[in-house]
C-alpha cells in the first residue's frame, strides 16, 4: 500500500532546489533532517536531565550512529518519520515545563481562594474545587500534535506515537497535580487536562495528516485517484457517506 505524501514532499523539496536529475537533490532534505535531529535530541537530553555532559553524549552518539547516517543520506522515508516523531517529543518536553511553571504560580492563588470561600451547594462545583486550577491553553501541545500529524502523514505507523505521546503527556500532569498536592487530582488531571489534550492533539494531528494529502486531492494523476469512481459500492453502504476523490470522473461528489 502506498505510504502518505509527507516524506515524499520534503525529498521533493530537494529536488526543487537542485533538479530532478542530480542525484544530491533527493537526498539533500534527508541529509537537512538527519543533521538537525542531532540537535534537538541534544535538546532533548538537556530538557530531561538538564545536565550539559549528557546532552553532549546524547548528540554525539547519534552523531556516529551508523544507523543514523545512512538514512540521513538515502532517500527513503524513516529518517523523516524518525524527525517529526522526535521534535514532538522535545515540543511535549517544552510543554511538561511551562505546565509545571503555571501550576507552581496558580497552585497557591487557587488554593487560598478555595479555602477561603464556602463550600458550594452543587456537587459538581464541590468536586470542582479539589482538582486544582486550569493551565490554560497549551500551544507547545499544539505543535506537537502537527508534529506528529506530519509523521502520520509521511507513514501510517506514526499513529503509535500519537497515542503513546498522547497518554504520556496526561501522565506527566497527573503526576503534577499529585506533587502540588491537589486533593482530586485523578480526575481533575482528566478534566483539566486529558480532555484538552485530546482535543490539542488529536484533531490538530487529523486535520495536518489529511492536509498532507491536498495534492492527491487538488491532481488527477495521483495513485488510485479515481479508484472509488471505476469500484461504485452498493446504495445504502456505510461506504457510500465517503466523498468520492474523483479524478477523471469530473467534479468530487457525493453518492
Amino acid at each position: 500500500m502506498v505510504h502518505p505524501p509527507a516524506g515524499k514532499w520534503m525529498i521533493a523539496l530537494g529536488q526543487l532546489l537542485t533538479g530532478p536529475e542530480d542525484p544530491a537533490g533527493w537526498r539533500l532534505a534527508s541529509a537537512v533532517v538527519g543533521t538537525l535531529s542531532i540537535l534537538v535530541l541534544g535538546r532533548v537530553a538537556w530538557h530531561l536531565w538538564h545536565n550539559a555532559l549528557l546532552s553532549v553524549a546524547a548528540a554525539a552518539l547519534l552523531a556516529v550512529d551508523g544507523h543514523h547516517f545512512v538514512q540521513s543520506r538515502i532517500g527513503l522515508l524513516d529518517v523523516f518519520l524518525m524527525w517529526w516523531v522526535l521534535l514532538a517529543f522535545l515540543l511535549l518536553l517544552l510543554d511538561r515545563e511551562q505546565a509545571r511553571s503555571r501550576l507552581a504560580r496558580r497552585w497557591p492563588r487557587w488554593e487560598a481562594r478555595t479555602r477561603a470561600e464556602p463550600v458550594p451547594r452543587s456537587p459538581w462545583r464541590r468536586w470542582a474545587r479539589w482538582w486544582g486550577p486550569s493551565l490554560g491553553m497549551r500551544w507547545w501541545r499544539v505543535a506537537a500534535g502537527v508534529s506528529l500529524g506530519l509523521a502520520v502523514g509521511t507513514k501510517w505507523s506514526g499513529l503509535f506515537f500519537l497515542a503513546v505521546f498522547g497518554l504520556m503527556t496526561v501522565w506527566w500532569d497527573l503526576g503534577a497535580r499529585r506533587a502540588a498536592g491537589a486533593p482530586g487530582w485523578a480526575t481533575g488531571t482528566v478534566v483539566r487536562d486529558g480532555i484538552p489534550a485530546f482535543l490539542s492533539m488529536v484533531p490538530v494531528a487529523l486535520v495536518t495528516y489529511v492536509a498532507t494529502w491536498a495534492g492527491w486531492f487538488a491532481t488527477e494523476g495521483g495513485w488510485k485517484r479515481g479508484w472509488a469512481a471505476q469500484n461504485p459500492v452498493a446504495d445504502g453502504s456505510p461506504a457510500a457517506l465517503v466523498p468520492d476523490a474523483c479524478g477523471p470522473c469530473g467534479p468530487t461528489t457525493w453518492r
